[in-house]
């Protein structure tokens, strides 16, 4: 313990008045004249020993009031640490009080059952008191206080003991800057709010201290810099990123930086010892504790980097908003990232409310214009709740090569970048569909016409083209011009049909194979075949009862529509008969059918660049199937099937922060630099290696919308590709005290909410953790104690005095026997 004003330790002297107060002024002896002389005496010499006890307590009393008096005024401080009783600490006192209790009130009425004189039983009460008081304060001292003062000298004898509060400090400012922190509360953001209290407590630190100022968008190494106008500078300029790091790896960062100057400041001197570190280690992190900023997996991980620097003070300073509202924009949906020109596409997003933030909303959405405009498409009320409300939008006419658009909140609130959510479709040529049966009139009607009715292409506003020819002709057919060929029920193809076939799908083409009654399994059994088809036929069989797809597993790509949409239609085709088939080590089962043996009905390989399926009962009205009885069975299959195999949706151009953006280049133009015009309208160059067929976009950290075009402008080319933020990023949920202790420990960190707050903790820290409440506290107990004790004695010496005297009186005034 050390005292903040240690010359007001010498008026502890103060405490030998009451002594002197006591020799002096103890009162004088009465004469009194008793008949009873020797009865007198007796009693006499009784209570002479028990007032010299007494008087010696009340002494003691006193000179504690002053001894507490004057410690209090030097406000002596303690060593930070858990001074907090612990549970056996606290079950122990109450048992040692239970048992004096008892044990004294055992022994009184021990006594009074032998009916002593009333001196003797005063006497014998007064020195069981006393001996009670010793024994109970010595059990005390053992069995509570010697154990506590062990613990707390384990935890002040670690590195983290008080320092002197004018040593130099080795801090490091962690900013945690995750979007979360432009939460705006009271017109300021939660960032600004921390950049206030840091920059406030900066001027705070001691001379010669050195500084680090760091934040969870950067990954760069941290570094100390005595000079405070640079932090200062670095802490006004910090702003909020997309792309964060867990703030419990930047604490690691911390602590290695730590470590790391501590060992280059210790160095050897002339008689061999080393120099002690002459800094306090701290810590201070500005976070508004979201849990998304956070790792709770990782608090093991976290509490062991801790350990390895024990001497560092940790400080949590809460910038955040108890009970924050808002309303988000999150997880954005379309129906389809390209579509053709004049397309449609459905964009879905999610709107969640909190706080004042829920209630009815309406929300917009709005394409760029060819002049960087926001042209208005629509809005919708929605009512918003704590639930994801999901938001549809459905477009059409749409015009290329790039629309990119934004789906918007009518109305701000104190979170923004959650109050828009960006998105970018392709507008591509319609995909070339070659359709090939043994009889084209006929079969090849039902799927032509379930992809792409023929008043939809006339009209331009089918995503496909298609051409239907008999599969005669499919080995002089040019398959270059087409992206996916799809084989309903071919009998017998030959040797050239299979290598036209490899040869379209080595080359990045997309293949249907619907099996049926015409297929001769001996022309499948090819070689060549063999090298592509996704399995071997074994024959084909009907099956005992009418089964069903098994839709159990819809998270292969080509169910995704199925997964959005009821599949209780597809669930209920009805399949008589199909091929029983062996599946290549390559392939894989992507839909079985709902019998005993789950025997495959859709199985996909890959061949070269290009995917090839295969349906192992037909496209068609024959008695194998009604697979084509509901119509939006067989337009959602058909669309989904061609959209599989030729890759439509491979490419990406909706992200989210952190992802790293990757664009295909086109074939037909040699691009050397691309522009790359960012959402804060800066157009940066990027330069192309020869020959490069796609380019990845890493330095995209802010949110919205991205168009890249040639700096060539005779270059027909454009791409573009949009970044939104992580759904996560939106929920405000706090850590509680009980997730910080799991991830720090506890009282391994510091709390605070103002500069004022932090002040006092960072004090208890370096200095120790003041007690003058509790020497307070301790002074008036005693005081109160004193007065109590005080007013018995003596209210009981009078009372025994003239209980003695009526004695005499009425001894006197009777006849001698």
């Amino acid at each position: 313990m050390s005292p903040q004003n240690p010359q007001l330790l010498y008026f502890l002297a103060l405490a030998a008045i009451p002594v002197i107060l006591h020799f002096l002024l103890r009162a004088k002896p009465k004469k009194l004249l008793f008949p009873a002389l020797r009865l007198i005496q007796m009693q006499r010499r009784a209570n002479r020993r028990r007032m010299r006890l007494r008087h010696l307590l009340l002494l003691l009393l006193r000179m504690a009031v002053i001894a507490l008096i004057v410690i209090g005024l030097a406000r002596p401080t303690v060593p930070s640490a858990n001074y907090t009783p612990s549970i056996s600490e606290i079950v122990t006192t109450l048992v040692i009080l239970a048992a004096a209790a008892g044990g004294y009130w055992a022994m009184l009425r021990f006594w009074r059952r032998k009916q002593l004189p009333d001196y003797e039983l005063a006497q014998r009460r007064s020195f069981l008191r006393g001996g009670v008081a010793v024994g109970t304060l010595v059990l005390f001292l053992l069995l509570v206080v010697w154990p506590f003062q062990r613990r707390i000298s384990a935890a002040i004898s670690q590195p983290t003991i008080q320092q002197a509060e004018n040593l130099p400090v080795a801090a490091v400012f962690l900013f945690d800057t995750s979007l979360s922190m432009d939460f705006k509360y009271e017109n300021k953001t939660r960032l600004e709010r921390a950049a206030e209290i840091a920059t406030q407590h900066l001027n705070n630190l001691p001379a010669s201290s050195r500084i680090a100022i760091s934040d969870t968008a950067s990954n760069e190494p941290i570094h100390f810099s005595p000079d405070r106008a640079i932090a200062q500078t670095q802490i006004q300029e910090l702003k909020s990123s997309a792309i964060s790091a867990a703030i419990n790896d930047r604490i690691r960062a911390v602590v290695d930086l730590q470590v790391d100057d501590i060992s280059r400041g210790q160095g050897a001197v002339a008689d061999g010892e080393k120099f002690e570190d002459q800094f306090v280690r701290e810590l201070y992190i500005f976070t508004d504790l979201s849990q998304h900023a956070w790792q709770p997996e990782g608090a093991r991980l976290l509490q062991n980097e801790l350990e390895r620097l024990a001497a560092l003070g940790v400080y949590l300073i809460d910038v955040g908003v108890e009970e924050p509202s808002n309303t988000s924009l999150t997880d954005l949906r379309l129906s389809s990232q390209t579509v053709p020109q004049g397309g449609v596409v459905t964009v879905d997003a999610a709107v969640t409310g909190t706080g004042t933030g829920s209630g009815a909303k309406t929300v917009g959405i709005s394409i760029q214009g060819p002049a960087g405009e926001m042209i208005d498409q629509g809005s919708s009320d929605v009512q918003v709740d704590q639930i994801a409300t999901r938001v549809r939008f459905p477009l059409s006419g749409l015009t290329g090569p790039v629309v990119q658009g934004e789906v918007r909140l009518e109305t701000d609130d104190s979170l923004s970048f959650d109050d828009a959510i960006s998105f970018t479709i392709e507008v591509q040529p319609p995909k070339q569909v070659l359709i090939v049966s043994d009889n084209y009139a006929t079969k090849a009607n039902f799927f032509r016409t379930a992809l792409s009715p023929e008043e939809l292409e006339l009209s331009g506003d089918s995503p496909y083209r298609t051409k239907v020819i008999d599969s005669a002709q499919f080995a002089a057919e040019d398959l270059s011009r087409f992206d996916v060929v799809c084989w309903l029920d071919v009998g017998q193809p030959g040797f050239a049909d299979w290598r036209a076939l490899q040869r379209f799908l080595e080359a990045g083409g997309g293949a249907i194979l619907f099996l049926g009654p015409n297929v001769n399994q001996a022309s499948y059994l090819d070689e060549t075949a063999q090298a592509i088809l996704p399995a071997d036929l074994l024959a084909n069989r009907p099956f005992r009862e009418d089964e069903q797809f098994d839709l159990r597993n819809l998270t292969h790509p080509l169910l995704r529509a199925f997964a959005e949409w009821d599949t209780s239609e597809l669930a209920s085709v009805n399949v008589t008969r199909h091929w029983r088939t062996k599946p290549a080590d390559d392939a894989t089962v992507i839909v079985p059918y709902t019998d005993a043996n789950e025997t495959a009905a859709i199985i996909e390989r890959t061949v070269g660049q290009g995917r090839i399926i295969m349906i192992t009962t037909p496209f068609d009205r024959s008695e194998w199937s009604n697979l084509v009885t509901s119509v939006n069975v067989a337009v959602v299959l058909s669309d989904q099937l061609a959209q599989y195999v030729s890759r439509h949706d491979d490419e990406r151009y909706n992200y989210t922060a952190g992802q790293i953006p990757v664009i295909k280049l086109s074939d037909e133009f040699e691009i050397k630099q691309l522009l790359v015009r960012k959402p804060d309208r800066t157009q940066p160059g990027k330069d192309l290696p020869p020959g490069a067929d796609e380019v990845v976009i890493d330095d995209a950290r802010l949110l919205g919308n991205y168009r890249l075009i040639p700096r060539n402008a005779d270059i027909d080319f454009e791409r573009g590709f949009s970044i939104n933020a992580v759904a996560s990023e939106s929920d405000l949920s706090r850590l509680g005290t009980s997730d910080l202790n799991a991830l720090f420990g506890e009282g391994r960190y510091e709390a605070a909410r103002d500069i004022d707050n932090l002040t006092r903790q960072v004090r208890q820290g370096r200095v120790g953790r003041e007690i003058f409440p509790w020497v307070l506290a301790i002074m008036i107990g005693i005081f109160v104690a004193e007065h109590f004790v005080a007013n018995y004695f003596y209210q009981t010496e009078t009372t025994a005095a003239e209980d003695i005297t009526r004695g005499m009186s009425s001894n006197a005034d009777q006849p001698a026997a």
